[in-house]
């Protein structure tokens, strides 16, 4: 028997209707191949290629300040017109607030940005990218610590819970038996 584990979350937002849904795959949990695959420079590429996801959008932030503006404008880039800075707010507790179940060890609390920063990533910009999910992108964070995935929770939600999605993800990330 081979026991993996795999977080997932929901943040909701009731005042604008908003949530964002996470899965963390805590590195112990990686199949080898993932695992050093994750200690390359262009991990997040890297990784979307190994799943075979398509539409990936790599991402280049300068600052850390970009993630919080880039889910707000990502996140709700499908609402035409509307006026993204009520979103803000939401985006940046997502981004600056310790929300995220991520593990080291033990199980801790961090925001998306210490994630980047601090989850054993070479630089930011390498660190990050968007997969288009319908209208609504998802974010990528690749480190030597696990991966985050994570976005809009109905459309990522939606997406995640389609079984070819579902089974590439769990299948090839995950540990096999040994």
């Amino acid at each position: 028997m081979t026991i993996v584990q795999v977080y997932e979350t929901t943040i909701l937002d009731t005042t604008e209707t908003s949530g964002f849904k996470f899965l963390i795959f805590p590195s112990r949990s990686l199949n080898q191949d993932v695992i050093d695959l994750l200690s390359r420079e262009n991990a997040p590429k890297d990784i979307v290629e190994y799943l075979e996801l398509k539409d990936f959008k790599y991402i280049e932030l300068h600052s850390i300040n970009d993630i919080s503006i880039d889910i707000a404008n990502r996140l709700y880039q499908d609402m035409n017109g509307e006026n993204l800075d009520k979103y803000r707010p939401f985006a940046e507790y997502l981004t600056y607030s310790e929300i995220v179940p991520f593990e080291q060890s033990p199980l801790e609390l961090w925001s998306l940005s210490n994630i980047a920063k601090k989850g054993g990533a070479v630089g930011l910009g390498t660190a990050i990218g968007y997969i288009a999910v319908g209208s609504t992108p998802w974010l990528l964070i690749a480190v030597p610590l696990g991966i985050v995935m994570c976005g809009g929770a109905i459309s990522f939600a939606k997406w995640v819970e389609e079984k070819e999605n579902r089974d590439k993800i769990f299948n090839k990330l995950l540990l096999k038996d040994r």
